[in-house]
């Protein structure tokens, strides 16, 4: 299923994070509703070359998001284990960087 994004500008949904989530009811709502948009795409396959990746069967699917204040909105094979492999390294590089910075001068930085 091909995705296409499309601008909006009549939309009630900000593309720019403003740092704060909609209302919990609309967040769950969302991923709720992309769950179901994308279950069935079975496109794409597994990479092989990772033996902890070709393990996994290709038919687990789930959506997840964590707010800064610990809320949790799910959908789907969210508690199936697994490894998310090089998606952790934007967040294990912020992780260190601000650690390495502090909070304030990293806010700075990064928005510049």
């Amino acid at each position: 299923m091909p995705m296409k994004f499309q601008l909006d500008e009549t939309s009630d949904l900000s593309i720019i994070s403003t740092g704060h989530l909609p209302p919990a009811e609309r967040v769950q709502a969302l991923v709720d509703a992309a769950y179901e948009r994308y279950k069935s795409n079975n496109e794409g396959r597994n990479a092989q070359h990772y033996p902890a990746l070709a393990r996994v069967p290709g038919h687990f699917f789930g959506l997840c998001i964590v707010a800064t204040d610990g809320s949790f909105y799910s959908a789907g094979d969210t508690l199936v284990p697994f490894t998310i492999m090089s998606v952790s390294k934007p967040f294990v590089a912020v992780i260190v960087y601000v650690g390495l910075r502090g909070f304030k001068k990293s806010a700075r930085e990064l928005e510049s």
